[in-house]
């Protein structure tokens, strides 16, 4: 397979051999004649390269429905709490192998970016329905607030981690070829790309119950009452690293969290001096 400048360069020489040993004869072409058949050689070549297609093989279709089953099973052993699962490290290896065989089948240049979306949308599609259940309590589907609600979505971002984790190593090849890549894609990488399809799937979806339910176990502690203070140390941290790819790491944290939690320690504290001041008679 040749590149194009290789290819442009044949044809200049070919066109050369036939005008220098032709019997017209021996006098050199001009740039003109050498310029007329090389560009429409080039024409000829990026109109073949613009009918690439995308789509994937009956091969293709096969691996990618056994890449499936192993995502599909790293799902459930970070539902049922195993963190590190000997098959684990076998179905990662097994995935990275079905992941170079489709990248690397055929000359598409589309197919990077037609593979990513697949992947992307696998994951969303996977937490859309983890949330849905999760979140959904009854027959009438009423969704779940308060501590519960925080408990439930911690637990899921830990499944979460455990599972970006071996979708970063499966993937690590369609990585590699983002960054060889002088196209410009929207392509992020794999990890930044597990980060947003949580914060805007699962969420997006319970961000103001969430922060509530955070500043409730922190009002309860100010309080001096049982809280779980674990919960709140693992909302802010997921808070922090569904920011880590972006421009502003921090700015997730601070829209959502932060300025939620000072207005309620301003509250917190005017209230408890107020409190101060008429018990002990307004004496100070």
């Amino acid at each position: 397979i040749f590149s194009f400048r290789t290819f442009l360069s044949f044809a200049r020489f070919y066109h050369f051999q036939r005008s220098f040993f032709s019997p017209e004869g021996a006098s050199l072409p001009s740039r003109s004649c050498v310029r007329v058949p090389c560009y429409s050689c080039a024409f000829f070549w990026l109109t073949m390269a613009g009918t690439e297609s995308a789509a994937f093989s009956a091969v293709d279709e096969e691996k990618w429905a056994g890449l499936r089953e192993d995502f599909n099973r790293i799902v459930g052993y970070a539902r049922d709490g195993f963190i590190v699962n000997p098959d684990s490290i076998r179905l990662r290896m097994q995935g990275y192998s079905l992941v170079h065989d489709i990248l690397n089948s055929g000359h598409l240049t589309k197919k990077p970016l037609a593979f990513y979306q697949r992947v992307q949308k696998m994951v969303e599609d996977h937490l859309q329905d983890v949330t849905r259940s999760l979140f959904e309590a009854g027959s009438k589907s009423q969704a779940r607030t308060g501590v519960e609600m925080l408990f439930i979505l911690c637990k899921q971002w830990q499944n979460h981690r455990v599972l970006a984790q071996w979708c970063e190593r499966t993937f690590r090849h369609l990585d590699v070829m983002n960054q060889r890549s002088t196209i410009a894609t929207s392509m992020d990488p794999v990890r930044t790309m597990l980060l947003k399809c949580f914060a805007t799937a699962a969420y997006g979806r319970v961000k103001q119950s969430f922060v509530e339910a955070m500043l409730a176990e922190i009002e309860k502690d100010r309080n001096g009452a049982v809280a779980d203070l674990g919960a709140v140390k693992v909302g802010t941290t997921m808070l922090l690293e569904l920011g880590v790819g972006e421009r502003n790491e921090t700015k997730l944290y601070c829209e959502d969290f932060q300025k939620a939690f000072l207005e309620a320690t301003r509250v917190y504290y005017h209230r408890a001096c107020a409190e101060i001041l008429h018990q002990e008679g307004g004496r100070w």
